[in-house]
Protein backbone atom coordinates (compact mmCIF):
# COMPACT_ATOMS: atom_id res chain seq x y z
CA UNK A 1 0.00 0.00 0.00
CA UNK A 2 2.84 2.34 0.65
CA UNK A 3 3.84 2.00 -2.94
CA UNK A 4 0.34 2.96 -4.09
CA UNK A 5 0.21 5.85 -1.64
CA UNK A 6 3.57 7.22 -2.77
CA UNK A 7 2.49 6.93 -6.42
CA UNK A 8 -0.77 8.70 -5.61
CA UNK A 9 1.12 11.46 -3.74
CA UNK A 10 3.55 11.86 -6.67
CA UNK A 11 0.59 12.03 -9.09
CA UNK A 12 -1.04 14.70 -6.92
CA UNK A 13 2.17 16.73 -6.82
CA UNK A 14 2.68 16.46 -10.59
CA UNK A 15 -0.95 17.34 -11.34
CA UNK A 16 -0.73 20.34 -8.96
CA UNK A 17 2.43 21.53 -10.71
CA UNK A 18 0.82 21.11 -14.14
CA UNK A 19 -2.29 23.02 -13.03
CA UNK A 20 -0.12 25.78 -11.54
CA UNK A 21 1.86 25.98 -14.78
CA UNK A 22 -1.36 26.17 -16.82
CA UNK A 23 -2.65 28.94 -14.54
CA UNK A 24 0.62 30.90 -14.85
CA UNK A 25 0.61 30.58 -18.65
CA UNK A 26 -3.05 31.64 -18.80
CA UNK A 27 -2.35 34.61 -16.53
CA UNK A 28 0.67 35.70 -18.59
CA UNK A 29 -1.26 35.48 -21.84
CA UNK A 30 -4.16 37.47 -20.43
CA UNK A 31 -1.80 40.26 -19.40
CA UNK A 32 0.66 40.06 -22.33
CA UNK A 33 -1.87 39.86 -25.18
CA UNK A 34 -3.33 43.36 -24.53
CA UNK A 35 0.17 44.78 -24.33
CA UNK A 36 1.09 43.12 -27.61
CA UNK A 37 -2.12 44.45 -29.21
CA UNK A 38 -1.20 47.96 -28.05
CA UNK A 39 2.31 47.55 -29.39
CA UNK A 40 0.88 46.36 -32.70
CA UNK A 41 -1.38 49.44 -32.94
CA UNK A 42 1.49 51.79 -32.09
CA UNK A 43 3.69 50.11 -34.69
CA UNK A 44 1.00 50.51 -37.33
CA UNK A 45 0.58 54.21 -36.47
CA UNK A 46 4.34 54.71 -36.59
CA UNK A 47 4.52 53.02 -39.98
CA UNK A 48 1.68 55.19 -41.27
CA UNK A 49 3.37 58.37 -39.98
CA UNK A 50 6.67 57.35 -41.55
CA UNK A 51 5.02 56.67 -44.90
CA UNK A 52 3.20 60.02 -44.75
CA UNK A 53 6.43 61.86 -43.93
CA UNK A 54 8.20 60.05 -46.77
CA UNK A 55 5.43 61.01 -49.22
CA UNK A 56 5.54 64.65 -48.03
CA UNK A 57 9.30 64.85 -48.46
CA UNK A 58 9.06 63.29 -51.93
CA UNK A 59 6.48 65.91 -52.94
CA UNK A 60 8.66 68.68 -51.53
CA UNK A 61 11.82 67.48 -53.21
CA UNK A 62 13.28 70.22 -55.35
CA UNK A 63 10.82 72.92 -54.27
CA UNK A 64 13.16 74.27 -51.63
CA UNK A 65 15.90 75.22 -54.09
CA UNK A 66 14.26 78.57 -54.90
CA UNK A 67 13.77 79.37 -51.21
CA UNK A 68 17.35 78.33 -50.47
CA UNK A 69 18.63 80.63 -53.23
CA UNK A 70 16.65 83.58 -51.84
CA UNK A 71 17.84 82.79 -48.33
CA UNK A 72 21.49 82.69 -49.38
CA UNK A 73 21.12 86.01 -51.25
CA UNK A 74 19.63 87.56 -48.11
CA UNK A 75 22.40 86.11 -45.96
CA UNK A 76 25.04 87.50 -48.33
CA UNK A 77 23.39 90.95 -48.15
CA UNK A 78 23.69 91.12 -44.35
CA UNK A 79 27.29 92.45 -44.28
CA UNK A 80 26.33 95.26 -46.68
CA UNK A 81 23.31 96.13 -44.55
CA UNK A 82 25.54 96.19 -41.46
CA UNK A 83 27.96 98.58 -43.22
CA UNK A 84 25.07 100.86 -44.18
CA UNK A 85 23.75 100.79 -40.61
CA UNK A 86 27.24 101.59 -39.27
CA UNK A 87 27.52 104.59 -41.64
CA UNK A 88 24.14 105.93 -40.54
CA UNK A 89 25.04 105.44 -36.88
CA UNK A 90 28.39 107.21 -37.37
CA UNK A 91 26.65 110.19 -39.00
CA UNK A 92 24.12 110.41 -36.17
CA UNK A 93 26.86 110.20 -33.54
CA UNK A 94 28.82 112.93 -35.35
CA UNK A 95 25.72 115.17 -35.25
CA UNK A 96 25.31 114.52 -31.52
CA UNK A 97 29.01 115.14 -30.88
CA UNK A 98 28.87 118.41 -32.84
CA UNK A 99 26.15 119.69 -30.53
CA UNK A 100 28.04 118.82 -27.34
CA UNK A 101 29.76 121.68 -25.53
CA UNK A 102 33.54 121.78 -25.56
CA UNK A 103 35.19 120.04 -22.65
CA UNK A 104 38.51 121.12 -21.21
CA UNK A 105 40.58 119.45 -18.52
CA UNK A 106 41.32 122.06 -15.91
CA UNK A 107 43.07 119.91 -13.34
CA UNK A 108 44.47 116.39 -13.58
CA UNK A 109 46.26 114.39 -10.90
CA UNK A 110 48.05 111.12 -11.75
CA UNK A 111 49.11 108.86 -8.88
CA UNK A 112 50.92 106.25 -10.97
CA UNK A 113 51.59 106.08 -14.67
CA UNK A 114 52.67 102.90 -16.42
CA UNK A 115 54.01 103.20 -19.92
CA UNK A 116 54.34 100.03 -21.89
CA UNK A 117 57.60 99.67 -23.75
CA UNK A 118 57.44 98.41 -27.29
Amino acid sequence: MTNDASLLAALAIVSTCVLALVWVIKHLFTSIIPALDGLNKVTELNTKATKMADAYLRERNGRDIEFHTELMASMNAIPEQIKDTAKITAKELAKIQANLPAQNIENQHVDKQVVAST
